[in-house]
């Protein structure tokens, strides 16, 4: 459980964007915080030791983590947020793992 509770305080210590000028990368934006918000639910019920109600398949994240990178010729605004949402993505994946492997 401790390496759980330092994979989530980890992950929400990352940047959030608000935005991307790009529709496809702002897009993809919008469905990270989307399974952002499943996994960690299906988390924070596991902590408070409560049944989530639901199975977490997630495996989601991999296909937005490959169409995040490889979007090409974005604005030079929209690089650093195409990074963030990889991190999240990167950090969603170590969290659904684990709780995978509990």
């Amino acid at each position: 459980m401790e390496k759980l509770l330092r994979l989530v305080a980890k992950h929400e210590s990352l940047p959030r964007p608000q935005a991307a000028v790009d529709d496809v990368l702002d897009d993809l934006l919008f469905l990270t915080f989307d399974l952002e918000t499943m996994v960690m639910g299906y988390v924070d019920a596991i902590i408070e030791n409560v049944d989530p109600g639901f199975e977490l398949e997630a495996d989601q994240a991999e296909r937005l983590l490959h169409k995040v990178l490889i979007l090409e010729h974005l604005v030079v605004a929209d690089v650093p947020i195409q990074e963030q949402v990889e991190q999240l993505l990167r950090s969603l994946i170590r969290v659904r793992d684990h709780v995978g492997d509990m």
